[in-house]
């Protein structure tokens, strides 16, 4: 798996997740005696109080609440508050963004022929030589790429070689 199969893989995980926790919020009919779904979740989240105004330990959003029953701190509720799955969301269109302006590109010697190599064109290019690509020694990647793939580094597939 190279650099760009694995970021795109953990790109989708974290997609994958913050739609799921996406809530489609449910009132109550009493006519019916069941749940009408009222709407969509527009994944944002914010902290709050449930007594003590000073206490910001409780997290809400559209169908959810996590309430402040000393599981967790105000900064953990904060931290989770400010990761909903709208922020992570536009994360993953960001991070899609990035990786599809560094992939990897066939490189190009002075004359424009293939070398048989590859070059990120926006990292490793010369404009004022045209040269069109200049052949990156490392074929895992650009740097921003083996940044950005670090942010995984936890992940059993991140290879250690790709850090920057």
């Amino acid at each position: 798996m190279g650099i760009v199969e694995f970021l795109e893989a953990r790109i989708a995980e974290d997609e994958a997740v913050a739609k799921a926790a996406l809530h489609h919020p449910r009132t109550y009919n009493k006519a019916t005696q069941d749940f009408d779904q009222t709407g969509t979740d527009n994944g944002s989240w914010h902290t709050s109080s449930f007594c003590d105004p000073s206490d910001q330990r409780m997290v809400e959003g559209v169908g959810i609440t996590i309430y402040n029953e000393g599981g967790h701190t105000a900064e953990q509720a904060d931290h989770i508050a400010r990761h909903d799955p709208a922020r992570i969301l536009r994360e993953v269109a960001a991070k899609r963004a990035v990786v599809v302006e560094h992939k990897l590109v066939p490189a190009k010697n002075v004359w424009g022929e293939s070398t048989g190599g590859f070059g990120c064109e926006l990292c490793d290019s010369t404009p004022d030589l045209d040269l069109g690509g200049i052949e990156i020694e490392r074929s895992d990647g650009c740097k921003t790429l083996r940044t950005l793939a670090v942010i995984f580094s936890d992940h059993p597939d991140f290879d250690e070689e790709w850090r920057p």
